[in-house]
């Protein structure tokens, strides 16, 4: 509870206006960026979600931003209860240009509220297929996080080595895991996030206003 009333009150830019943006942010999101979570469960509990930049050259961080605030708004809210959260950042189609595009005060401002005040525990996030220049990117977030999550994010060489921290069960086809594609995961998952603006629309509506107050201000786990 106090993340759904602390969020919105410091990270205001990615929760204003968002219903009246609703449709516009899901089009635009899903056409740059793949955010694909895993039906089945790791042994432990934790839910894997991939993340594999698209068209990054139509990325628009604040957009984006908004975008992934429902979906973290719809995995608190609707989601089985998990142990936590395993992050594939995928960053393939990613180029060198595009590093200034992404890993901006405002993306760094995302990665905290995701890592520090998201709803889901932050397992582990693997970064792959990450050219040599955007790896500073990936040190870039490293710095903003406090160390025993830092540690937690880790640039693998080879996707391959995924198998040695997910079980295949858990990994979609993309990565030789037996889960279908990606592509194929994103077909459903686009109109089903088309029809959760009426979610979004009842917790905007509840949300809190004014002042955050004082025993939430300097609230970060």
């Amino acid at each position: 509870f106090k993340k759904f009333c602390y969020n919105p009150c410091v990270y205001k830019e990615f929760y204003s206006d968002r219903v009246l943006t609703f449709e516009d942010d899901i089009r635009s999101s899903l056409d740059v960026i793949y955010e694909i979570p895993m039906p089945k469960l790791t042994p432990n509990g934790y839910r894997v979600t991939v993340a594999k930049f698209r068209n990054a050259d139509n990325l628009n961080i604040l957009t984006l931003s908004r975008f992934l605030t429902i979906y973290l708004d719809y995995r608190i809210h609707k989601d089985t209860i998990v142990a936590g959260e395993v992050l594939i950042l995928d960053m393939e189609r990613m180029k060198p240009h595009h590093n200034a595009k992404l890993f901006n005060a405002t993306y760094l401002e995302l990665v905290k509220l995701y890592a520090l005040n998201g709803p889901l525990m932050v397992k582990n996030i693997f970064a792959i297929n990450c050219h040599p220049v955007l790896e500073k990117g990936i040190a870039l977030i490293q710095s903003v996080l406090p160390q025993e999550i830092a540690e937690r994010v880790m640039i693998l060489s080879n996707p391959k080595d995924l198998y040695l921290h997910i079980a295949p069960e858990c990994l979609p086809s993309d990565y030789g895991g037996l889960e279908q594609s990606i592509d194929s995961f994103q077909d459903v998952l686009a109109p089903f996030w088309m029809s959760q603006k009426g979610l979004i629309e009842d917790l905007d509506g509840c949300k809190p206003i004014g002042p955050i107050p004082a025993e939430f201000e300097s609230y970060e786990n």
